[in-house]
């Protein structure tokens, strides 16, 4: 982002708003990382809550890079997409919950929310209790989660086949 500001604005009035801009995106960006950080160490004695909140980071970073594959960045701007109108609030709002302390219907709560707010961007099968806190990489699931990427299956499966993944049904 830098380097495409400074070659787009380089001694032209605009440089200086440019960098400001950036400064305020990259300070959001830190915020929201060092948020996630916070509730994770956080929760770290409690497996279940710390599995839950690292479900926020890995639905975004494979919603993020699939969008970014398929050439929809504007699907995913922002680190652990938090400027995407209700992902950005509402993972600030889990984020802060997780943080603590719980009752156990807080806590419970919590779990649900994170369900609810990951849904709309999970592309890898996500909270699937019977991967038992495991996700492989699955073409599949991309597959399945087409829409999601505001993609056809058509488009999924050429970028997947663009990164070399293949179907299962498609393997020998």
């Amino acid at each position: 982002r830098l380097a495409g500001i400074i070659e787009q604005h380089w001694q032209k009035p605009g440089l200086a708003a440019g960098l400001a801009d950036y400064a305020r995106t990259t300070a959001a960006e830190l915020d929201a990382t060092a948020g996630l950080i916070g509730a994770l160490y956080r929760s770290m004695n409690d497996p279940e809550l710390f599995n839950a909140l690292a479900l926020l980071y890995f639905a975004a970073a494979s919603y993020s890079e699939s969008a970014r594959r398929l050439g929809r960045a504007e699907l995913a701007s922002g680190f652990l997409l938090h400027n995407r109108p209700g992902f950005g609030d509402g993972l600030r709002v889990c984020l802060k919950a997780g943080r603590g302390p719980l009752t156990a219907g807080a806590k419970a709560k919590l779990l649900a929310d994170i369900l609810c707010l990951i849904e709309p961007v999970n592309v890898a099968g996500l909270a699937n209790p019977e991967c038992r806190n495991w996700y492989p990489a699955r073409a599949e699931d991309l597959m399945a989660a087409a829409g999601r990427l505001l993609s056809s299956p058509a488009e999924i499966r050429a970028m997947l086949a663009a990164c070399g993944f293949s179907l299962a049904s498609e393997r020998k």
